[in-house]
């Protein structure tokens, strides 16, 4: 009802070039004129492809046909995973965990503080991006619309909760953890250019998926590239993809090869 009331504190950003189409979502939810301090809820709705769900794939989107298929044992699952579902806690399904559930944990509190702007403080600022998947333009783009209120209602943002699932460190933790401050990470791109020969000639030229393969040995799961704080040790690169430009059969190598690394 608060929404109702409030249609203008509902915000819609599309997504600047952007040939999809995309639009952040924001709800703004104000304890009343002269409370600053605001806590802003983010979430991203979009998920990845579905194609590794293989026959299923038609089922990705409907989580309850999909977990009932699995408790029938219609689907194979390793024996740890079918251990913890077989207790019915549990749903499957294209982004149940990142990030539809913290999508609804952050409704459903938007909801409870719409009913009781007496317990709040301050406001809070519902805000759902697209693209997190991709090239993260759902969170760049939001930047233009985070300023744009805060100047036109004076807002102090005091932090942000990303509700982002959580796995476990180690096989059996059990742990529910909570992260605070902020973590980076940095994509490293890799452009081979090698010597196009015939393939039954190939001492005369080099193959440009050599230099990307020997990028990849020496960078994939390395522990030398992983940062220590404290107790916390980041995860080593890992190959994001490792492609040549090659798009059709022939007998030439490759002379020109990319691939890129996540590394935290």
């Amino acid at each position: 009802d608060y929404f109702k009331n409030n249609p203008d504190n509902i915000l819609m950003k599309k997504l600047k070039n952007d040939n999809l189409n995309r639009e952040i979502v924001a709800a703004f939810l104000e304890k009343e004129e002269g409370y600053n301090n605001t806590i802003i809820l983010l979430n991203h709705f979009d998920v990845v492809g579905v194609d590794d769900f293989g026959e299923n794939k038609n089922l990705a989107f409907k989580p309850l046909q999909y977990t009932d298929k699995i408790m029938k044992g219609e689907i194979t699952l390793p024996d740890q995973i079918l251990a913890e579902i077989n207790d019915g806690d549990f749903i499957f399904g294209r982004g149940v965990s990142d990030m539809k559930t913290g999508l609804a944990l952050h409704l459903a509190l938007l909801q409870y503080y719409s009913q009781n702007l007496d317990d709040l403080k301050g406001n809070i600022l519902f805000l759902s991006v697209p693209d997190e998947e991709g090239s993260s333009m759902g969170a760049i783009n939001s930047i233009e619309l985070l300023e744009d209120l805060k100047n036109a209602n004076d807002l102090n943002y005091r932090t942000i909760i990303n509700s982002e699932p959580i796995s476990p460190n180690y096989p059996g933790d059990n742990n529910k953890y909570i992260y605070t401050g902020s973590a980076g990470k940095c994509v490293a791109f890799f452009y081979c250019i090698g010597k196009e020969t015939h393939a039954t000639d190939v001492f005369a030229g080099l193959n440009s998926n050599l230099l990307g393969s020997r990028i990849m040995y020496l960078l994939e799961s390395n522990p030398d590239f992983c940062e220590k704080m404290g107790d916390l040790i980041t995860s080593p690169p890992s190959c994001l993809k490792l492609s040549d430009y090659k798009e059709t059969y022939s007998a030439k190598t490759p002379y020109k090869t990319v691939c890129y690394f996540n590394i935290p």
